[in-house]
């Protein structure tokens, strides 16, 4: 008789980071679009619905030790994503009134099944869309002797260092909420 021999003899066993315990080794993959997940706001991007908090508790139901919804943009000039994610964390009536509380429900969710809510922030660079007139942020803006656009013609801007320290501040700004969306591993 054989001995089975197990791949991943780990897989399933606990995992302690930072005093938090991920019940296995299981992450969920980045989620952003999808059916009935974000709603479109009156200020131009998209927020996560009741949909999306089911949806993402369904998959921590399935075993998953953390669960990531997706990516969300720190800077309030720019969406990204197919969706127009952006929370605006600069603007407190819609993220308070609406955003938050839908949040809250996909962590309390999430957390019910013993599973751990993760969330991405980033800033989508020369590859998302200015929310009013300023230009895509990318590495440099003169590419081959002419300017740097993007599909569609957009106009990219190389970020001197004083953008790089606005960006940075964008999401150094962000701890504080992440807390009190309870969001944060």
């Amino acid at each position: 008789m054989q001995e089975y021999k197990c791949r991943y003899p780990h897989l399933f066993s606990p995992l302690t980071i930072r005093g938090k315990v991920l019940k296995n080794r299981i992450v969920s993959s980045p989620h952003s679009g999808g059916p009935n997940l974000y709603r479109a706001g009156n200020n131009g991007c998209s927020s996560l619905t009741e949909t999306a908090a089911l949806y993402f508790g369904n998959i921590a139901k399935g075993g998953a030790a953390v669960v990531n919804t997706g990516h969300l943009g720190v800077d309030p000039r720019y969406t990204l994503g197919a969706n127009a994610e952006r929370f605006d964390f600069f603007s407190g009536k819609a993220i308070h009134e609406y955003q938050l509380p839908v949040m809250h429900m996909m962590t309390d969710l999430i957390h019910a099944y013993g599973s751990l809510a993760s969330i991405e922030l980033n800033h989508p660079g020369h590859f998302g869309d200015p929310v009013g007139d300023d230009k895509l942020l990318g590495p440099v803006d003169v590419n081959m002797g002419g300017r740097m656009t993007m599909a569609g013609g957009k106009e990219v801007k190389g970020m001197d260092e004083e953008e790089m320290h606005r960006v940075a501040d964008y999401f150094a700004r962000q701890p504080s909420l992440e807390r009190e969306a309870v969001l944060i591993l």
